[in-house]
């Protein structure tokens, strides 16, 4: 039995400086809207969640 990825469908509507600030980093780094969000989900995520999840999990000794 294969297994069937999970899909969020998004819609988002930025405007002032979100929306500026969101198409100055997608030019930047020259990626479509899904993959300049892709790319701040992750970053955000590596930077601000990852270590709490860290913290969270008991060492293994």
């Amino acid at each position: 039995m294969t297994e069937k990825k999970q899909v969020l469908d998004v819609q988002i509507i930025l405007k002032g400086r979100e929306k500026d600030r969101f198409l100055k980093i997608k030019r930047f780094v020259g990626l479509s809207d899904v993959e300049a969000l892709r790319l701040m989900i992750n970053e955000y995520f590596e930077k601000k969640l990852a270590g709490e999840e860290a913290q969270d999990k008991p060492c293994k000794r």
